[in-house]
């Protein structure tokens, strides 16, 4: 067997892969402002340049910060409860004019 055919059988678990602003806006779910927004905050991965004026992003990255994401907002049984409050609203009394009968 050649050394082409065995690398080719053996699974890479570090390729790279780069993603463009449009794949990451909908990976996101966030619009280029947001991107661009929490890339200046340091809350997103910054983009690599690529050649020229080009930028991408690398995919694991940007799934990492997705991940990072979800495990901030889901409550686990040791963890602290992300809800603000335990309870349900109160129901707020009508204010206004009353109805005659």
């Amino acid at each position: 067997m050649s050394t082409t055919q065995e690398r080719r059988t053996i699974p890479r678990t570090t390729e790279l892969s780069l993603v463009k602003l449009p794949a990451v806006m909908a990976i996101c779910g966030m619009s280029r402002s947001s991107v661009y927004l929490a890339i200046k905050q340091g809350d997103f991965p910054a983009p690599i340049a690529v050649g020229g004026r080009a930028r991408a992003w690398i995919r694991h990255e940007v799934e990492n910060w997705i991940g990072t994401r979800v495990r901030a907002t889901r409550v686990t049984r040791t963890g602290p409860v992300t809800s603000t409050s335990a309870q349900p609203p109160a129901k707020r009394k009508r204010s206004g004019p009353t109805r005659m009968p």
